[in-house]
């Protein structure tokens, strides 16, 4: 007896599962990769206002405490730095002076020097403050 010996045909292309499977595959694969794109992308424009930000503070702050470096009377005068500025690019810096007295045990009095820089896509912005004495160290 003589066996039949039928060859079959070679596949070519998708079913209709495998086609299935793949477009669900596709469909939770990209949007989550877009989103996170989208996430890091975010993250990454506040990141860089964040810097930029504190470069803006804390260069009004050097500049204040050159001030007093440079002026034994600068006590008189620090009010000349409470302002708000406009800044380039959206930012915007205030710098507030307030004299408290009687500070700690000695009971000295001492300015608060604070500057805080904001920007509307910042959900809080950036703030340094110091505090002044009159207290002169006497170096040779």
């Amino acid at each position: 007896m003589k066996t039949l010996k039928v060859k079959a045909k070679s596949q070519k292309g998708l079913t209709l599962i495998e086609l299935i499977v793949v477009l669900v595959v596709i469909g939770i694969i990209f949007p989550t990769i877009f989103s996170l794109a989208g996430v890091f992308s975010v993250k990454a424009t506040e990141y860089m206002l964040m810097q930029e930000a504190n470069y803006l503070a804390e260069m009004k702050m050097e500049e204040i405490l050159g001030f007093k470096t440079l002026n034994w009377d600068w006590y008189k005068r620090i009010n000349k730095y409470v302002k708000t500025e406009s800044l380039s690019r959206g930012f915007k810096r205030t710098v507030s002076v307030n004299k408290l007295k009687n500070w700690g045990k000695a009971g000295i009095d001492y300015w608060e020097v604070t500057v805080t820089v904001t920007h509307p896509k910042l959900k809080k912005g950036v703030n340094l403050a110091v505090r002044l004495t009159q207290y002169y160290e006497n170096t040779p």
